[in-house]
């Protein structure tokens, strides 16, 4: 028997986990479309070159839900969807209240890619936090079934916020390798494109956000002697021009180079010596999965669900989270060694490709839909 599984996303920015899922999907047994509650944009034209019917809702902020589950509801009509895969907050509140709004019953399945950032970063804000906890316990309970991608992201769910176990399937993400081969010449251009002739190369990849920890990185940068040493901030977000203003009250604007998003992340990658992620939360760390398959080695607060993916002294070192003086300790370790960094590397790649594969997250998540419509 046949599903059509759509999938809600937030926004049409590039993401490689949706672009798998196109590529990898057994489309004869489960056809798949994809709708962004904003506007379209890069990812909708990639997927549609895949062959993917593709919908956008013009929805940029919760005045515009109702509106938007309308009009998800009038999609999922024409598509005769029956399985609606809805993935992060803003995106899975509208598909739950489309199923509401709906009175032909869809499966929901929701994805969970955070832990407990709102459990963190709202504590400042008890009344948004209240709300936006008890939009979380209601979406779950709508929904059929929850995949969270990590166990530490089923734990949280659990505990903090009275989840049923039974409905937590954990399904961690699974990576596309041939991504993650990149040409001598594509490595080149970007080293001489940003000036890393002779420099030890240090990386952070995320969103410009506080949960990402750029604001210890920077501090830690700020106390290592090393002249030859240059850091990428790869990412956008709200708090882009906070860091660059930053880097120069620390005076390391000179070693810093803002890049932005990058569609291309292995290509970046693939010029850095050391990957840096000192996150204060995390869902899973898939851009340490991609630092790993690069060959890269890891220097990572040991937030869970990290631990899930690379043991310390193995794959990297680990420091205590917004440790600034710790980092640049782990930082000063590996730099003055490039024999160290070389073992690391090759044992996070070794380990990536044996635990990290696409097939087993897509055999999966199949699983789950034959459930659904049995």
């Amino acid at each position: 028997m046949k599903a059509n599984v759509l999938h809600l996303i937030n926004t049409g920015q590039f993401s490689p986990y949706f672009l798998d899922i196109a590529r990898y999907h057994d489309r004869s047994a489960f056809p798949i479309s994809f709708c962004s509650l904003q506007h379209r944009e890069v990812m909708h034209a990639l997927l549609e070159k895949e062959g993917i019917r593709t919908f956008a809702l013009n929805a940029y902020n919760k005045y515009h839900y109702l509106g938007a589950a309308l009009r998800l509801g009038s999609i999922m009509k024409k598509e005769q969807v029956n399985i609606l895969q809805t993935h992060l907050f803003p995106s899975t509140v509208v598909g739950a209240l489309a199923r509401v709004l709906r009175r032909k019953r869809v499966k929901v399945l929701l994805t969970r890619h955070y832990s407990d950032e709102y459990h963190i970063f709202l504590n400042d804000f008890p009344w948004r936090k209240r709300s936006v906890l008890a939009l979380e316990s209601l979406t779950t309970k709508l929904a059929d079934i929850v995949i969270a991608n990590s166990n530490h992201t089923k734990e949280v769910m659990v505990s903090r916020e009275g989840a049923p176990p039974n409905k937590i399937e954990v399904i961690p993400y699974g990576m596309d390798f041939s991504r993650y081969s990149v040409s001598p010449l594509a490595t080149e251009t970007i080293r001489n494109t940003l000036g890393l002739g002779g420099k030890t190369v240090l990386g952070i990849a995320g969103q410009l956000t506080a949960r990402k920890g750029h604001e210890v990185l920077f501090k830690a940068l700020s106390k290592l002697v090393e002249p030859n040493l240059v850091l990428i901030v790869i990412g956008s977000g709200p708090m882009d021009q906070q860091l660059q203003d930053l880097a120069k009250t620390l005076r390391i604007a000179h070693q810093t180079r803002f890049i932005g998003f990058q569609e291309n992340l292995p290509a970046v990658f693939s010029v850095l010596d050391i990957l840096v992620h000192p996150s204060l939360s995390e869902g899973l760390g898939q851009v340490i999965m991609e630092g790993m398959l690069m060959g890269l080695p890891i220097v990572a607060s040991p937030v869970r669900p990290i631990n899930e993916l690379m043991t310390d002294n193995v794959h990297g070192l680990l420091f205590n989270p917004g440790d600034d003086d710790a980092l640049a300790r782990c930082l000063g370790q590996l730099i003055g060694s490039p024999e160290r960094r070389k073992a690391m590397g090759a044992a996070g790649k070794k380990h990536a490709f044996e635990h990290f594969g696409i097939e087993r997250m897509i055999s999966a998540y199949e699983a789950i839909y034959k459930r659904l419509i049995e």
